[in-house]
C-alpha cells in the first residue's frame, strides 16, 4: 500500500506503508479475520489428536441453573476464545506447550506472527506444582507464566478471586470523580459523594438550598431522571445479561458454559462464589426465581410476533 502526504497543497512523493491501517479501510480487517479463523482451523485440526488440550465441560439445556442430577448430560470442548487480535488458548497443564508450539506455527504458515512478548500462560486450579509454572519454550520465545494478567481490559487472577479489578474499577472512577472535584465544588469542603455533587451542582442544588428545603438525595436522583439505585442496577444488568444468554442458539458456547459445569466435584467447604449463585440472589430479589425461564420465553415470542 503506498501513501502520500499533502504538504501546502502540493503531493509529496509516495511512501510504502508495510504496516498500519489506512483510514475508513474495511478489507484489512476483514482480510485479517480470514486469516485468524485460518490460523485456528489449522491449529485445532492439528490438536485433535492431543491429549490434554481444551477443557471439557458437561451441559444439558433442560432449563436448569442449578442441579442435584447430572445424567443424561452432553459433552463439548472450549479451546480457544478470540476477540480481535487477541486469542485465548484452553488446556491443561500437560498439554499447553504443544497447544502454543502448534499455535505458532500454524499462524507463521500464513505468515503472521505471535507476539511471544505480549503472550503470557496462567495456570488455576488446585495441587499445582512448580513444574507447572515453568517458562515455556518455543522456537519464537519463551512464554512466561504469571498469577495475573489484563485480558480485554479486565483483570484476571488466577485465584479466581476479582478484589483486584475491582479495587481497579473503584480507582479509576475514583480519579475521573476527583478531577471534576474542584470544578464542581470550588475550594469548598463538601460532605457528599463525588457523584451527588456532580448532580447537586448541575442541578443548581447549593449546599444552602439542599438544608433549607430538606432535599434528600432520593429528591435529587428523581430530579436527575435517575432514581435506580446502584444495587438495582446491578441487578437489572445481570438479569438482562442472564436474558441475553437464554436467547442465543443451543449451540453457542456461552449458552452451553451458562447450563454447564465441570466434571470434577467442587472443592469441599465453603466454594467461591460464580455467577450463577449472584445471578439466583438477583433473581429471587426481582421474585422471579421459579418462572425466569418462561418470562423470557414470553418476550421472545412477543419480539417474534
Amino acid at each position: 500500500m503506498t501513501a502520500q502526504i499533502r504538504l501546502d497543497g502540493e503531493l509529496l512523493e509516495g511512501i510504502d506503508v508495510n504496516n498500519g491501517l489506512r483510514q475508513g479501510c474495511t478489507i484489512a480487517p476483514t482480510l485479517f479475520n480470514l486469516y485468524s479463523c485460518a490460523v485456528t482451523e489449522r491449529w485445532f485440526s492439528r490438536i485433535q489428536n492431543v491429549e490434554d488440550v481444551g477443557t471439557r465441560l458437561l451441559y444439558r439445556l433442560d432449563q436448569q441453573l442449578f442441579r442435584r442430577s447430572t445424567s443424561g448430560a452432553e459433552e463439548f470442548d472450549i479451546n480457544d476464545c478470540q476477540f480481535a487480535g487477541n486469542v485465548a488458548l484452553a488446556t491443561s497443564c500437560a498439554g499447553a506447550v504443544e497447544a502454543i508450539r502448534e499455535y505458532h506455527s500454524a499462524a507463521a504458515g500464513l505468515g503472521l506472527s505471535v507476539s511471544f512478548i505480549k503472550t503470557k500462560f496462567m495456570v488455576a486450579g488446585h495441587d499445582i506444582t512448580e513444574e507447572d509454572t515453568q517458562p515455556i519454550v518455543t522456537s519464537g520465545g519463551n512464554v512466561e507464566c504469571v498469577s495475573e494478567f489484563v485480558y480485554l481490559g479486565s483483570h484476571m487472577a488466577s485465584d479466581g478471586k476479582l478484589d483486584t479489578e475491582v479495587e481497579k474499577r473503584i480507582s479509576a472512577a475514583s480519579r475521573a470523580f476527583g478531577a471534576l472535584h474542584r470544578a464542581v465544588s470550588k475550594t469548598e469542603p463538601c460532605q457528599f459523594s463525588p457523584r451527588d455533587l456532580c448532580i447537586r451542582t448541575i442541578l443548581g442544588i447549593s449546599r444552602k438550598k439542599q438544608w433549607e428545603q430538606h432535599i434528600t438525595s432520593e429528591v435529587t436522583h428523581q430530579m436527575w431522571g435517575d432514581p435506580e439505585a446502584i444495587s438495582e442496577k446491578l441487578i437489572r444488568r445481570g438479569v438482562g445479561w442472564l436474558g441475553h444468554l437464554v436467547r442465543m442458539g443451543d449451540s453457542r458456547t456461552p449458552k452451553r458454559t451458562l447450563f454447564g459445569w465441570l466434571p470434577k466435584k467442587r472443592p469441599p467447604g465453603g466454594p467461591r462464589k460464580r455467577w450463577r449463585d449472584v445471578v439466583k440472589a438477583d433473581l429471587q430479589t426481582v421474585g422471579l426465581l421459579d418462572t425466569w425461564y418462561s418470562q423470557i420465553n414470553k418476550e421472545l415470542t412477543k419480539g417474534q410476533n
